[in-house]
């Protein structure tokens, strides 16, 4: 079974998915559960981390690889990781969500001073890993804060530190040790340093993550390599009566509606529910209920909006309210954490450490990240569009005056119950009584019309006509009519019973990292530099003929570590680590 007609299958078993009752990602196992399983192969994650002890006001960088447990390569069923970081108290400290595109993603953590000082666990996963047991990708973190009092977590009494050494950095392979090389040992500080990365007589075309940070003088736990990931990996049986829905096409939401009065003998099924999204010009997400009243939306991971509005659509929605199915957590055994331990002699190198870290952040204006801008689907086109600035043309009173004067091919009537609506020309003049349009004002699907007649049109900046018959899941709008307020603050107080208002966890927004250059005319050479980690690249592409990487040291002195970690497009696993000196 090729991989297209896997997705197919999976997406049918998704929507089969909702026939049964589920319980957070889960549905029931079945025949059709069991063929997908036997015929589809496991993924496993592997997650490059910058560090592994990281302090209040730095970053923890990671780069997540998605390998397919059949063939060892990376490639994806899932669009979507999830990474957490789990206190040993089981309190979570943050859950993400990353999109995959081509097996692989990214995304960082800023460590906050509420975090307090401790040992973690850093886990990676997809839903559809959650069907084969306990193959999650682990490792251990620790949080020093010298900013909060309560350290307990880290002064508990402990005989050795059996996870962890003063250089727990992995061993390069022989055949992978000459395939990164630096042009000395020794650098100064504010040095160019130039990283040749050679693919060697083999093939080593594939995609790499390069870290180049300062090696730590505190003890710092074991990272997990490449390499020692798909050594030690092994597909592990199938969690029995359960069936994780996986997320083929992006972040799946899923929930159901449910009676207000709790009538048992309510009908809940081909009730229709949209998704929109408040200050965008994006048609709404609409989908239909089944007999259990369960819905689910595929949102594409390139939206990356999280204030979201689900609306329940037609006849009698005040009867019912929208209920999410809610995350089920991962559990794990404090026993499974790390043992790291403050000592007395430790105090010198957290204070320095500290204080360069306050001085970086002072300076973080000069150094900034950006984000890495997504290309979306609004669901239409401008060209079908026809936009009336009301500033342009005379201001008057009211909405049903405005478009008596203003607005082309659109009207206000009565309906069969006397009620006004809104009624838009169809292309070739064609009038459709039986079919209203699409209402927006600021994003937000509009169903009592009287809501846009009463709006006081001084407060509208914009009204624009789409004549185009719209079809959106199981609904049909004949036109739209789409409205943009002046502070494009509508969804703020705009409150319905019918309505719920939710703020999603999206997938993060890709970065791209502040990369420092200095030169002979650089306007930052009075700018302190105390960067411990001096470059990460994330998503570093080795072509045939390899690969040049430059950084500049920083004021800071020591011993630094350059590890680069990835696979080739063969699947094969690449772990090589260097250090340099900086005096």
């Amino acid at each position: 079974m090729n991989r297209m007609k896997k997705i197919a299958l999976l997406l049918g078993i998704m929507v089969l998915g909702f026939c049964f009752p589920a319980k957070g990602q889960w549905i029931p196992q079945s025949p059709s559960t069991d063929k997908i399983l036997e015929s589809t192969p496991p993924e496993q994650l592997y997650v490059h981390v910058n560090s592994t002890l990281f302090f209040p006001g730095e970053y923890l960088l990671y780069k997540v690889y998605t390998i397919d447990g059949s063939v060892g390569k990376v490639k994806n069923i899932s669009q979507i990781a999830n990474v957490e970081l789990i206190s040993e108290t089981g309190e979570q400290i943050f859950l993400q969500k990353v999109s995959l595109e081509n097996g692989v993603g990214q995304a960082d953590f800023f460590v906050p001073t509420t975090v307090p000082s401790g040992n973690y666990k850093l886990i990676a996963y997809t839903n559809w890993m959650r069907n084969f047991g306990d193959t999650f990708f682990t490792q251990d973190v620790v949080i020093i804060n010298p900013y909060q009092a309560q350290q307990k977590n880290l002064l508990k009494k402990r005989d050795n530190f059996p996870h962890f050494q003063d250089s727990p950095e992995f061993e390069t392979t022989r055949d992978q040790r000459n395939l990164m090389s630096l042009n000395k040992e020794v650098y100064g500080n504010r040095e160019k340093v130039p990283i040749e990365i050679s693919t060697g007589s083999g093939n080593r075309k594939g995609n790499y993550s390069l870290s180049v940070r300062k090696v730590s003088q505190l003890p710092a736990i074991e990272r997990v390599t490449a390499e020692q990931l798909v050594n030690s990996w092994q597909k592990v049986g199938v969690e029995s009566n359960k069936f994780f829905l996986p997320e083929v096409r992006g972040q799946v939401l899923k929930g159901r509606i449910i009676p207000v009065n709790g009538e048992t003998g309510a009908r809940l099924d081909d009730r229709h529910i949209s998704l929109s999204l408040p200050g965008e010009k994006m048609f709404p997400l609409i989908v239909a209920t089944d007999e259990d009243g369960r819905f689910f939306f595929n949102l594409d991971q390139k939206r990356i909006e999280e204030n979201i509005f689900l609306e329940i659509l037609g006849e009698g929605k005040e009867d019912f309210e929208i209920e999410l199915q809610k995350y089920e957590p991962l559990n794990f055994d404090p026993s499974q954490f790390s043992s790291y331990s403050l000592l007395p002699e430790m105090q010198e190198e957290i204070l320095k450490r500290s204080i360069f870290n306050q001085i970086e952040n002072a300076y973080f204006q000069v150094k900034p990240d950006t984000l890495v801008s997504a290309s979306r689907d609004t669901g239409f086109h401008k060209s079908i569009e026809v936009r009336y600035d009301l500033d342009d043309y005379k201001r008057f009173k009211t909405v049903p005056e405005t478009f008596v004067e203003i607005i082309g091919s659109a009207w206000i009537r009565r309906n069969e119950n006397g009620e006004r609506v809104f009624e838009v020309r169809g292309l070739g003049n064609s009038i459709n009584m039986e079919q209203l349009p699409m209402i927006l004002i600021d994003g937000v699907l509009i169903q009592e019309h009287n809501d846009l007649i009463e709006l006081p049109a001084q407060n509208i900046k914009s009204i624009s006509i789409i004549r185009k018959k719209i079809f959106r899941g199981p609904q049909i709008f004949q036109g739209a009519i789409l409205v943009q307020t002046n502070d494009e603050e509508f969804s703020n107080f705009y409150k319905k019973p019918y309505i719920t208002h939710i703020q999603l966890n999206r997938p993060e927004i890709k970065k791209k990292y502040f990369h420092q250059m200095y030169s002979d005319v650089n306007s930052e050479k009075r700018i302190p530099d105390y960067r411990y980690q001096l470059l990460w690249m994330p998503n570093l592409e080795i072509n045939g003929s390899g690969e040049t990487a430059e950084l500049y040291t920083s004021d800071v002195n020591g011993e630094f570590e350059v590890v680069l970690e990835g696979f080739t497009e063969e699947g094969d696993p690449v772990s090589i680590r260097k250090t340099f000196s900086v005096q």
